[in-house]
């Protein structure tokens, strides 16, 4: 943009979620769960409004409508999804990091280390 091969006016921005895996998708939200208003509808589509101005320099997030997702993620808390408006259930278990060089658990892990994780059944 600087070098003007691209004009601003010409950028879009998309936030979609991919169908067809059975992953537990979470969307962030980055002001306080009272700040935003949360509708579904009868179709399942969650409808989430960033309603209050946001502070501290933080930008709103508008209005997001969201299918096939299963918890929203805010500042301050998450809310798993009612079951059957996201498409899976909440994780269970316990989860493991671990060194992923030497495949133990790792509870201090350091700046720049690969990482790899492992869930305990509940």
């Amino acid at each position: 943009m600087l070098n003007g091969t691209y004009n601003p006016g010409q950028l879009q921005i998309v936030r979609e979620i991919l169908e067809g895996t059975d992953n537990f998708d979470t969307v962030n939200f980055s002001d306080v769960a009272a700040n935003y208003s949360i509708v579904t509808d009868a179709n399942g589509v969650t409808t989430v409004t960033h309603e209050a101005p946001p502070e501290g320099g933080l930008v709103s997030d508008g209005i997001d409508r969201l299918t096939g997702v299963e918890r929203l993620q805010f500042a301050d808390v998450s809310i798993t999804l009612p079951q059957g408006l996201g498409l899976n259930q909440d994780p269970v278990g316990q989860l493991t990091i671990l060194d992923a060089e030497s495949n133990t658990a790792d509870n201090e892990p350091t700046e720049g280390q690969r990482l790899s994780q492992r869930r305990s059944p509940a």
